[in-house]
């Protein structure tokens, strides 16, 4: 990362318009029975999954707009299995100072949100891409990939190109049909210019909320329409998750256990 000097005013104002309206990266992958064009099956079931939850559900204590971005076909939202904790990893290409200690941040308080266990399965040389496996054996084995979250840039992630600073998302199966789905794997893009300029300027609150809405992508949020909002797609003041964020994601956290993979 270059070094330079602080922002003015002007320019941070500039730059967070830049950051918060380039908050808007959701990215959703689906798969059919057979990964990718080796045909690889799904996984079995991980040895630290349990039979019933790792943590309490959440009491959904406040109200406000909030939108699932996939849901079941009786209307709940799909979810990460909260009998298993999701693990994750941090790329080292690109990543800028205080960049795991973000995401370590980021984690406990989605934890706190949802009721989900996040494991940090540590630094990763894997980098971003939109053509990720959800199912890398030589690199993590036979188990789902860890959720990956890095820094890059338009020329190393397109869909980082123009106004975006950050692209989140999960992979979605279906094993058994519509009913059956559950997220198991997913990305969280940063860009890594934008999260260099608000280092340099101190905007930490900023940053982690870039983070923390990508993540909230990750289990299922969608946008909104309400600046009180974390989950608003453009221009706001909110750094942290508000009460429609909250009421959302404390329903993403009691999705159903699954033993089958």
């Amino acid at each position: 990362m270059t070094s330079g000097p602080l922002l003015t005013s002007a320019q941070l104002r500039t730059v967070l318009g830049l950051v918060l309206a380039g908050v808007v990266g959701l990215l959703v992958w689906r798969l059919p029975t057979a990964l990718g064009d080796s045909g690889l099956l799904y996984p079995p079931l991980p040895a630290d999954a349990r039979s019933s939850r790792l943590l309490p559900p959440v009491e959904v204590v406040s109200s406000g707009p909030h939108v699932f971005r996939d849901t079941l076909p009786g209307g709940s939202p799909v979810t990460y299995d909260p009998c298993r904790p999701v693990h994750y990893v941090v790329s080292t290409s690109s990543l800028p100072t205080g960049g795991p200690g973000l995401v370590h941040e980021a984690m406990d308080m989605l934890s706190g949100a949802t009721g989900l266990v996040f494991v940090d399965d540590g630094l990763t040389d894997e980098r971003l891409s939109e053509h990720r496996k959800a199912v890398d054996v030589p690199r993590y084995g036979n188990r789902w990939s860890p959720v990956l979250i890095g820094w890059s840039d338009a020329a190393g992630y397109p869909a980082l190109a123009g106004d975006v600073a950050g692209v989140g998302g999960s992979t979605m199966v279906t094993p058994r049909g519509p009913a059956s789905a559950r997220l198991v794997s997913g990305q969280v893009a940063l860009d890594a210019d934008v999260f260099d300029a608000l280092a340099r300027s101190g905007a930490v609150e900023q940053q982690r909320a870039i983070v923390l809405h990508e993540l909230a992508h990750v289990v299922g949020l969608g946008h909104v329409n309400a600046t009180t909002e974390l989950m608003y797609p453009s221009t706001s003041t909110q750094a942290r998750f508000g009460p429609g964020d909250l009421e959302g994601l404390a329903v993403l956290g009691q999705g159903v256990c699954h033993t089958d993979m």
